[in-house]
Formats: C-alpha cells, sequence, structure tokens
C-alpha cells in the first residue's frame, strides 16, 4: 500500500513482487489501488497548495536604458518586466542579489544606477516572484553592462546601394541606440555633413550622385550641446562607387524544338568579367543568369506565348554591384502560326518552282533528243 516519504510528502507507491515476476500480472499491477486513489487525495486537500505562478513561471525581460555600453557618470536604468502587476522583482549582478523591488501598479520596475562607474560593470539579470510565495522564477537573460570611454560605434547602410549611376540620389543612413545625439558624416577625413536629430538615425542626402562623390564614408555620434562632450567610435567604413554602365541590347528567336517558346539574348557592350543578367517581363522579374568571365552575352529559354521583355546586366565592382540601364523593350508575337504558315508556304513555292524547272529542263532535252535522231535519220537516207 502507499506509504509518504517524510522529505517529501508525497506518497510512494511500492510494487508487489507478483507484478514483476510474471508478464500475466502486469496488466493488473497497472491499476491503481483504491487506496492509492484516498492517498492521493488526502494529499490535494492536505499537502501543499500550488499558485498558477509557481506552476508556470515564465522568465522576465530585462532590458538597459540607454545602451549595454556606457561612460562614467552616465545614468543607467535596467527595466525587469514580467506578466503581471503586483510582483515582487529582484535585479542580480554576477549572479549575486543588488536589489528587489516591488511593482504595485505595473507589470515593470525599474532599478537605477544613478552615477554608473568601473565598479558597476558585471553580468546583470532579473527575476520575480509573487507576493504570496518565496519561489523565485527563473531568471532573465543576461545583459552585460560595460563602462567604457567612448559610446558603441553606430551602425552604418546605404539605400539604395553602394553603387549607383550617375545622376542617382542615394541616402546613407547611420543609427545609434541613444537619442538625441549629433550625428556627423566624413569622407575619408573631411567632415561632409552633421546633423542633430531627436531620434537616433540620421539621415544623409547625397543629390546627384556623380564621379566627386566616390570614396569611402564613415560616421560617429557625440552628445549634444550642454553636455559634456563624449563621442562614439567611429562606424565601419563603407564605400560608395558612382560607375556608368551602357545599356545592353536584347533580341529573341524562336526555339524549334519547343510548341510555344523561344530564346531571348541579352547582350552587354563588352565582357566585364563576373556578370549576371536579368530578364523582366514588362516591370516583373523573371529569371537570371551568369554570363562567363569572357563572355558578354546570355540566352534566356521562355516557354510562353507572348509577351513583352527588357534586360539589364550587373557587374562586381570596388564596393558591390553596378546595374546598368535597362534595354530596349523587345515584343514578342504570341501566335507563330502565321509565320510558320508563310514559311511553309514559302517552302512549297520554292518547291514547286524547283519541280517546274527540272520538268522544263527535261522536256527541252528530250525534244533536243528527239530532234537530234530525226536529223540523224533524214541524213542516213
Amino acid at each position: 500500500g502507499p506509504s509518504s516519504d517524510s522529505s517529501s510528502g508525497c506518497p510512494i507507491i511500492h510494487r508487489t513482487a507478483a507484478a514483476t515476476s510474471s508478464p500475466e500480472h502486469t496488466s493488473l499491477s497497472m491499476q491503481p489501488a483504491p487506496s492509492t486513489y484516498l492517498a492521493l487525495a488526502f494529499f490535494m486537500l492536505n499537502g501543499p497548495t500550488l499558485t498558477v505562478s509557481q506552476l508556470n513561471l515564465t522568465a522576465p525581460e530585462l532590458s538597459v536604458i540607454p545602451d549595454d555600453t556606457v561612460v562614467s557618470k552616465e545614468h543607467v536604468i535596467f527595466v525587469c518586466q514580467g506578466p503581471k502587476q503586483g510582483l515582487i522583482y529582484m535585479l542580480t549582478k554576477d549572479e549575486n542579489e543588488k536589489e528587489e523591488k516591488t511593482a504595485s501598479e505595473e507589470q515593470w520596475v525599474e532599478f537605477n544606477i544613478s552615477s554608473v562607474n568601473k565598479g558597476d560593470v558585471g553580468i546583470y539579470a532579473c527575476k520575480y516572484r509573487d507576493t504570496s510565495t518565496s519561489t523565485w522564477s527563473n531568471s532573465s537573460e543576461s545583459l552585460v553592462l560595460l563602462v567604457e570611454d567612448r559610446f558603441r560605434e553606430p551602425l552604418v547602410n546605404v539605400t539604395p546601394q553602394r553603387v549607383v549611376r550617375p545622376g542617382s540620389d542615394l541616402v546613407i543612413a547611420c543609427s545609434s541606440r541613444r537619442q538625441n545625439m549629433r550625428f556627423q558624416l566624413f569622407k575619408h577625413k573631411t567632415i561632409v555633413q552633421e546633423k542633430l536629430v531627436e531620434g537616433n538615425v540620421a539621415r544623409f542626402d547625397i543629390k546627384a550622385a556623380s564621379e566627386k562623390d566616390e570614396g569611402q564614408y564613415f560616421c560617429f555620434y557625440c552628445t549634444s550641446s550642454g553636455q559634456p562632450e563624449v563621442c562614439s567610435e567611429s562606424s565601419d567604413p563603407i564605400l560608395i562607387s558612382v560607375t556608368d554602365l551602357q545599356q545592353p541590347w536584347i533580341s529573341w528567336e524562336e526555339d524549334p524544338t519547343m510548341v510555344q517558346g523561344y530564346h531571348i539574348f541579352c547582350t552587354a557592350p563588352k565582357p566585364y568579367g563576373a556578370s549576371w543578367f536579368s530578364l523582366y517581363s514588362k516591370e516583373e522579374f523573371m529569371k537570371e543568369e551568369q554570363a562567363d568571365a569572357h563572355t558578354n552575352k546570355v540566352m534566356f529559354s521562355v516557354n510562353q506565348s507572348a509577351g513583352q521583355y527588357k534586360c539589364l546586366y550587373q557587374v562586381r565592382v570596388a564596393g558591390g554591384l553596378a546595374m546598368s540601364p535597362f534595354s530596349a523593350i523587345v515584343d514578342v508575337p504570341g501566335d507563330f502560326t502565321m509565320v510558320n504558315t508563310i514559311r511553309l508556304l514559302l517552302t512549297m513555292l520554292v518547291l514547286i518552282l524547283t519541280l517546274l524547272v527540272v520538268i522544263e529542263f527535261c522536256h527541252s532535252k528530250k525534244e533536243e533528243s528527239r530532234a537530234k535522231r530525226q536529223c540523224e535519220s533524214r541524213q542516213s537516207h
């Protein structure tokens, strides 16, 4: 029968020897005895009460403001968010309990470090518990707080792309995790633009790009006026190229091996080494083909009845891929029946004319032979 484990208060069900000595007793031993149900009922009524929060203690989320890389004397805020209101939160540093707070009306609490210093560097996490229990949830994912002399470097990107055609507009965007910063854009070692933004992204426009805009750009950000001067590390450099590629040519021919199909050829003015050709049906991309290093032409096999097509090509240059303008539009007819019929009629006409010529030649030869025989007959008489 069931007995109780003094350490856990849980019932323990002992197996009988009969249940393990013979296979025929296996199905019977799987059925709990009536005393087992009584013991489980007694345990559920008198054992410790488990709350829903104890059974499903999901880990909280921890974030840090303004960043996880800060400079000395900055104000840092750790925000720990749980699943509901009225929880008790604990902030830990290097797995040691640091500070405890209760959120009465919110689902989160803030732990403040008013003037951070090198001693605050460490690995932070948080956890929570309900006010009715001493069981803590699982810890959040850890955050590493670093105290440096400069801010973290910004991220930089270019739209539409790093390689553009002359006259194109492009935007260089620099972003950080900090708000209200002063961003500066440099080309090589010369500052070209500066912006003070309320958000965390500065966008620098380059209108009608030309060869003078080619070069390597980078950016960084600093605190705005009225604050102690602190700047970030430089972003990774980004190379802008302005390349003028000529328009490709496009042509087509019927594919005799297909019922409704044809070949479309896209040709660049010259070989560019590695190059990629793209085929479009009106404005919709269809397929791409890579040309060999010494080839400036590719062939696309199209299994359709009709369409208007254009193509372009891309070549690799410093900084990325340069894109050509679109070719002219080629209009491929949808029905080759008339074309094939005309071709067939022309072929038949040529055959008929050839046959007539052969017949006329044979007839003239026959007449010539007959006249020759008559002449020889007269001479013999």
